[in-house]
């Protein structure tokens, strides 16, 4: 049901098997041509950003950086899996760099990297995280694609649980 049309909302009890159902789900979708392309991110570490609710007025756009960075990130797992490269995607545009895009995320979930975030991590858009997705599903030829997004929405913080939705 993961793979198929729409939004999904997996709730339970922690231990249940949600993370271990959408891993197996990508795990799977990975090895088969015929379904749709699968990316897994994990916001688990959403808890390291909430400081920044109260030390920086911009903590919600440096969130929504973060969790489009995560995503992006995804990409690059994906073709990591496939140990296929992506330089394709660099050469589209340079906000596709995954190093940056690491050093980001790591930054942002110690509550630092404010040079890098003004710098890089502010001009990252939901656009390109489509562009990339889209790139994605041409190059390795599947009709669309799937995000697994875990430990996200109802676990966030309030004002972090806006500016999530606002994405997705």
């Amino acid at each position: 049901k993961l793979l198929a049309t729409g939004a999904k909302l997996l709730i339970g009890p922690r231990g249940t098997g949600k993370t271990h159902l959408m891993r197996y789900t990508y795990a799977q979708a990975l090895l088969s041509k015929s379904t749709p392309l699968v990316l897994y991110s994990s916001y688990n570490r959403y808890l390291h950003l909430e400081p920044l609710l109260k030390k920086t007025p911009d903590a919600i756009k440096r969130f929504h950086s973060w969790v489009l960075a995560r995503i992006l990130l995804s990409v690059f797992d994906y073709l990591h899996d496939l140990s296929s490269d992506g330089q394709f995607l660099k050469d589209l545009d340079l906000i596709y760099d995954e190093d940056k895009l690491r050093k980001l995320v790591s930054l942002l979930e110690r509550g630092s990297g404010v040079e890098l975030y003004e710098s890089y991590g502010q001009l990252i858009t939901v656009d390109h995280v489509i562009r990339a997705v889209r790139s994605l599903t041409a190059r390795f030829k599947r009709s669309r694609a799937v995000l697994l997004l875990d430990d996200a929405a109802l676990s966030l913080s309030d004002q972090y649980l806006v500016a999530f939705f606002e994405i997705f």
